[in-house]
């Protein structure tokens, strides 16, 4: 069966939202179907987050490749639908944890929308970095303050401005760097 054969992948591939409700409406478990092209992911490639809502509201669960390619083409609003769903729990993207993938493409918004929602800030990946070591590693200056904020060990007498200053000078001089 070719995805074209299922009505709710193309009218999601299409972004075309009336005929995506309207089969919802009448066929809701073709939110669930499951093969090498999902409806949900579909509706990720052509961006139309109405369809991911609806999606969700009818069943679809989202997985992994869901929410990396929502990541990676900056669809902060399906990221956030996707990680609101109660039935997904992200697992990692090959070493990285979301949170790290977050850091690691400078998506700030999600990067605290995950840190606000309980994901953990300070686990390694397997070459022993977590994620305010990969958003220094990158200059990403925001991701950095923004993980350093939910360091709950560290109270602004403990050091927390002495380890704010490091990561800004750490950032400046990995960007000092790159200009030589």
């Amino acid at each position: 069966m070719c995805v074209y054969d299922i009505p709710l992948v193309y009218a999601a591939i299409n972004g075309s939202e009336e005929v995506a409700c309207y089969i919802l409406e009448h066929f809701p478990e073709q939110a669930q179907w499951n093969g090498k092209i999902t409806p949900l992911r579909a509706a990720v490639f052509s961006s139309s987050n109405n369809i991911i809502a609806h999606l969700i509201q009818c069943g679809a669960i989202p997985d992994n490749d869901c929410l990396g390619a929502a990541m990676l083409t900056g669809n902060k609003e399906a990221v956030i639908l996707f990680l609101k769903c109660k039935k997904f729990k992200p697992s990692s993207f090959g070493d990285l944890t979301p949170v790290q993938f977050a850091a690691l493409n400078n998506e700030n918004e999600i990067l605290e929308f995950l840190l606000v929602n309980g994901y953990p800030y300070n686990e390694l990946n397997k070459k022993g970095y977590n994620a305010l070591h990969i958003a220094c590693f990158l200059g990403h200056i925001d991701c950095a303050l923004t993980i350093l904020s939910f360091y709950r060990d560290l109270k602004e007498g403990d050091g927390i401005v002495h380890l704010k200053f490091i990561v800004h000078l750490s950032i400046g001089l990995l960007r000092l760097n790159r200009l030589y």
